[in-house]
Protein backbone atom coordinates (compact mmCIF):
# COMPACT_ATOMS: atom_id res chain seq x y z
CA UNK A 1 0.00 0.00 0.00
CA UNK A 2 1.20 3.36 -0.89
CA UNK A 3 1.34 6.44 0.96
CA UNK A 4 -1.12 7.87 -1.30
CA UNK A 5 -3.48 4.80 -0.75
CA UNK A 6 -3.77 5.61 3.12
CA UNK A 7 -6.17 8.67 2.82
CA UNK A 8 -9.51 8.96 1.35
CA UNK A 9 -10.31 11.64 -1.35
CA UNK A 10 -11.81 13.89 1.15
CA UNK A 11 -8.46 13.57 3.69
CA UNK A 12 -5.26 15.61 3.40
CA UNK A 13 -2.32 14.11 4.11
CA UNK A 14 0.16 15.24 6.23
CA UNK A 15 2.98 17.17 4.74
CA UNK A 16 6.42 15.22 4.03
CA UNK A 17 8.44 15.92 7.11
CA UNK A 18 12.44 17.04 6.08
CA UNK A 19 15.47 16.99 7.47
CA UNK A 20 17.78 19.57 7.39
CA UNK A 21 21.35 18.00 7.32
CA UNK A 22 23.64 21.22 8.41
CA UNK A 23 20.88 22.10 11.05
CA UNK A 24 21.84 18.64 12.33
CA UNK A 25 25.59 19.67 12.54
CA UNK A 26 25.43 22.60 13.62
CA UNK A 27 22.79 21.46 16.23
CA UNK A 28 24.58 21.71 20.06
CA UNK A 29 23.39 18.26 20.70
CA UNK A 30 25.80 17.49 18.11
CA UNK A 31 29.91 17.21 18.66
CA UNK A 32 30.58 18.60 15.73
CA UNK A 33 34.83 17.30 16.32
CA UNK A 34 33.68 14.11 16.16
CA UNK A 35 31.02 14.01 13.75
CA UNK A 36 31.88 15.91 10.70
CA UNK A 37 34.28 18.23 9.20
CA UNK A 38 33.01 21.89 8.21
CA UNK A 39 34.96 23.77 5.78
CA UNK A 40 34.41 26.93 4.42
CA UNK A 41 35.28 26.46 1.03
CA UNK A 42 36.77 23.27 -1.65
CA UNK A 43 39.38 25.91 -2.50
CA UNK A 44 42.14 24.23 -0.23
CA UNK A 45 40.95 20.49 -0.25
CA UNK A 46 43.74 18.58 -2.22
CA UNK A 47 46.11 15.53 -2.31
CA UNK A 48 48.42 17.70 0.30
CA UNK A 49 45.28 18.56 2.83
CA UNK A 50 44.27 15.24 2.97
CA UNK A 51 47.73 13.43 3.59
CA UNK A 52 47.40 16.24 6.55
CA UNK A 53 44.13 15.80 8.27
CA UNK A 54 43.00 12.39 7.01
CA UNK A 55 39.90 11.34 5.61
CA UNK A 56 38.28 10.50 8.41
CA UNK A 57 35.40 12.42 8.72
CA UNK A 58 32.82 13.45 6.14
CA UNK A 59 33.48 17.16 4.69
CA UNK A 60 30.62 19.64 4.85
CA UNK A 61 31.50 22.63 2.52
CA UNK A 62 29.84 25.86 3.38
CA UNK A 63 30.76 26.97 -0.65
CA UNK A 64 31.57 24.42 -2.84
CA UNK A 65 33.82 26.85 -5.33
CA UNK A 66 37.34 24.95 -5.59
CA UNK A 67 35.86 21.58 -5.59
CA UNK A 68 35.42 21.16 -9.46
CA UNK A 69 31.84 19.84 -9.10
CA UNK A 70 29.12 21.54 -10.61
CA UNK A 71 25.55 21.12 -7.86
CA UNK A 72 22.19 21.85 -9.12
CA UNK A 73 20.11 24.92 -8.33
CA UNK A 74 18.18 25.01 -5.09
CA UNK A 75 14.48 24.74 -6.02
Amino acid sequence: MSSSDEYSDDEEAPPPTTFDIEEQLISPKYEKAKLVRVLESGENLNYGFLVDTGFDHPMLFKNHTGLGMKLPDKK
